[in-house]
């Protein structure tokens, strides 16, 4: 059997490596069922421990709280890290921002991990499920 012919310009004796950058990207999907399921029969402290009393506060719907849940551990996802000890999901408060974006401040840990980058949010829902994507940039928009 013939060998297969090599293509052009690709050398075979340069490692591959992915580019550097400094963006991270997490994202997460909610569904909305289960989120809703999940809350009915869990007592009022429960959201308490998820949500942050502004949340809580702000949320126009149970739609609205799973987007942020989403965007919650998407962001954790970016920041490398996940619901580990330590870090509990009061510790990044989403709030609503224009066309599905959203605001996305952290505290403790995650604070820490940030170093100054820039967040970008969104969130939407679609087909019964609430998704999120959150990417960190440079604070100064520029790539690293």
């Amino acid at each position: 059997m013939p060998r297969p012919a090599a293509r052009r310009g690709a050398r075979r004796d340069v490692p591959v490596r992915a580019p550097a950058s400094g963006t991270r990207v997490g994202c997460d999907l909610v569904e909305l069922e289960r989120f809703e399921r999940v809350l009915a029969r869990n007592p009022r402290e429960f959201r308490d421990q998820v949500f942050t009393a502004a949340e809580q506060a702000t949320a126009g719907s149970t739609e609205e709280l799973a987007r942020w849940f989403a965007v919650k551990e998407a962001a954790l996802k970016a920041l490398g890290i996940g619901l580990v000890a330590g870090i509990h999901p009061t510790d990044v408060e989403v709030s609503a921002g224009d066309d599905g974006r959203c605001h996305v401040r952290f505290r403790g840990a995650p604070a820490a991990l940030r170093r100054g980058r820039r967040v970008h949010a969104r969130a939407w829902i679609e087909a019964g499920l609430a998704s999120a994507v959150v990417w960190l940039g440079r604070a100064d928009g520029g790539a690293e």
